[in-house]
């Protein structure tokens, strides 16, 4: 027999889950269209239903006890229930994979791994959409992940927390870009290897250089290793997305270094490209999921596409691959 609960329970629960994922009482009421003294009232009839403190208050902030902690995690595990009810139910014999997809993942991936990808899962099912959210750092697109505020992400590195599903996605080799216009007025011309990567890395040493700003993971794993050769570059611009990046190269202000996949997303003969495999080892990126969470059938629809061998993007490698990253034709996902 199923418990009486007491009022709007669930509306209560939504309401602590907005305040645990957003921080406070006033950012959960803007999100959800509140007033706060609604939200307040809502954690207030929550704590009464269930007999316990959810939160220390203090100001400006909300610290959640011990069990606030662990209702967010069921409370989570509730609403991807209640997810599932609304997106399948009535829907089983359809046989049509339709829907929104959500997905959070850095600038790069978003502007130039995934449209490629969007648009072929897009023409094979066509009553799909896309919500893509981009974001800086890995920790915004793990915590959306935790949180379940959006289903999946891709995101560079390893290491994840116990929460997070991680399956291996693709490895980006580093490339250098160069304007091709400024390679020659300005000098920024490289020597290459017999394979056509940079072979002398200390070539960059004083040579005006664009880059990503100082908290990116790229920004840290770059200077030490260029430290690790005695290179040190001058930096001109610092910018934090990707295409910033390319804009400022393209106008001459540096070159940079970046994942292979952007390099070769820009159009052809716009920049001398220099893959850097002979120094640096390809990053690999994961695909991120909540543990045991709960997924849509077209986010999962989604997902088994991504993991096509035929819709490797020029650019990138398999999961731990170790081959060149060429410039094939031209950058378009195979339709399943």
């Amino acid at each position: 027999m199923l418990e009486r609960l007491g009022g709007d329970f669930l509306q209560w629960l939504r309401g602590f889950y907005y305040v645990m994922t957003l921080g406070s009482i006033s950012a959960a009421a803007q999100h959800m269209g509140l007033r706060q003294p609604t939200v307040s009232h809502q954690i207030q009839m929550l704590e009464g239903e269930l007999g316990v403190q959810l939160f220390q208050r203090a100001p400006r902030r909300m610290i959640p006890t011990r069990e606030g902690v662990a209702l967010y995690e069921r409370a989570i595990g509730v609403f991807e229930q209640i997810r599932g009810i609304k997106t399948e139910i009535g829907r089983e014999q359809e046989g049509r994979v339709k829907g929104e997809i959500c997905l959070v993942t850095t600038h790069s991936v978003a502007s130039n791994y995934l449209p490629p990808l969007i648009q072929g899962f897009s023409e094979a099912n066509p009553e799909t959409f896309f919500t893509i959210t981009g974001a800086t750092e890995a920790s915004f697109i793990i915590n959306k992940v935790v949180s379940s505020s959006i289903e999946m992400g891709i995101v560079l590195g390893q290491g994840f927390p116990p929460s997070i599903c991680a399956q291996p996605l693709f490895s980006s080799p580093l490339a250098l870009i160069v304007g091709k216009k400024q390679a020659k007025a300005k000098g920024w011309i490289f020597s290459r290897d017999s394979n056509g990567n940079l072979e002398r890395l200390d070539e960059l040493s004083g040579v005006p250089y664009v880059g990503f700003a100082p908290d990116a993971g790229l920004t840290h794993y770059l200077h030490n290793l260029l430290a690790s050769h005695n290179v040190e570059i001058v930096s001109t611009v610092t910018v934090n997305t990707s295409t910033l990046v390319v804009r400022y190269v393209e106008q001459g202000f540096g070159v940079s270094i970046i994942d292979s996949f952007t390099a070769l997303a820009a159009p052809e003969g716009c920049f001398d490209i220099y893959p850097l495999r002979s120094v640096f080892h390809a990053r690999p990126y994961h695909l991120i999921t909540r543990e045991k969470s709960y997924l849509s059938p077209q986010a999962l629809a989604f997902i088994q596409y991504l993991r096509r061998e035929n819709n490797q993007i020029p650019g990138t490698l398999p999961a731990g691959g170790g081959g060149a990253a060429t410039r094939p034709g031209p950058a378009r996902a195979s339709r399943p």
